[in-house]
């Protein structure tokens, strides 16, 4: 019989994080759910402490990539995995208190009208990166029509924490994206807002990890762009991906979002070249 959750962790050279990991999800107070890790062909020992937590632990089903897929695919890969109703992503530097897969997972199964539910976040992890996650964390809760829900959330994505949520798995295989580019977690966010609302549960029971390649987006966005366009206008794929939504089509006050976000982001990758530029001299 499938389990009622499936848990997905992408890892990567997560040796020094992923016990701590495993083990906040291993004591959640529902048991329920199969965790699926899926290693990128790790070199600093990650892929063998996992096993040692799979050989102790049935719950958990361990794959191994031959060769680095990239984080995006990796989370694709889990995801396509997964055989429970319902399903969350978990990455290998956060952790959770006990009732966060039961509380969220109860929630979803009263409230059919919902795609997504999670509790508040917090932050760990260096300060500078702790205080500029945290003033946007993006987890409140958007419960409104699909149009003021897209509206609301393109107004402060922040750290689009709510991409961890306890999702319906169905609803989340509908709205994934094969294709990576910059903020594609944002894109699959807006699908899912297309298909029903999310709740949020007004105290913390989780923990991100304040590190990853969003700490510094300049030097990301340098590194994976494939060229010109996509170093310079790193949001247009994603507003481009928006603008296949009938919701996003029928509302100006979406498109006037989106030219905004692709500006802004421009603006900034310029300022930041120039910066650096200044500081290499």
């Amino acid at each position: 019989m499938a389990p009622r959750l499936s848990i997905g962790m992408p890892v990567y050279n997560a040796s020094r994080s992923v016990a701590r990991a495993l083990e906040s999800l291993l004591a959640q107070d529902f048991g329920d759910f199969e965790l699926i890790v899926s290693d990128n062909a790790s070199s600093d020992g990650t892929r063998e402490l996992v096993q040692i937590y799979a050989d102790r632990d049935r719950r958990i089903r361990m794959l191994r990539q031959q060769s680095n897929l990239g984080a995006h695919a990796n989370f694709g890969c889990v995801l396509g995995q997964a055989c429970g109703e319902y399903f969350m992503f978990a990455a290998a530097d956060d952790r959770w208190a006990p009732q966060f897969a039961g509380r969220n997972l109860g929630f979803l199964q009263t409230h059919p009208d919902h795609v997504g539910s999670i509790s508040r976040v917090a932050f760990e992890g260096p300060p500078d990166a702790v205080a500029a996650a945290a003033r946007e964390p993006g987890t409140y809760p958007l419960e409104g029509t699909p149009a003021q829900n897209l509206r609301r959330y393109l107004q402060g994505p922040g750290a689009n924490s709510r991409y961890y949520a306890v999702h319906r798995r169905a609803a989340l295989a509908r709205a994934w994206i094969t294709e990576r580019f910059w903020a594609s977690d944002w894109a699959v966010v807006l699908r899912l807002l297309e298909q029903g609302r999310y709740h949020e549960i007004p105290e913390v029971l989780m923990w991100r990890g304040a590190r990853g390649e969003s700490a510094d987006a300049y030097a990301a966005i340098r590194a994976q762009g494939r060229g010109g366009l996509d170093t310079w206008l790193p949001m247009r794929r994603f507003a481009a991906s928006a603008l296949q939504l009938d919701t996003v089509r029928r509302d100006p006050r979406l498109w006037l979002r989106l030219a905004w976000l692709n500006a802004y982001s421009a603006g900034s990758m310029l300022r930041r070249h120039r910066r650096a530029g200044a500081l290499s001299r």
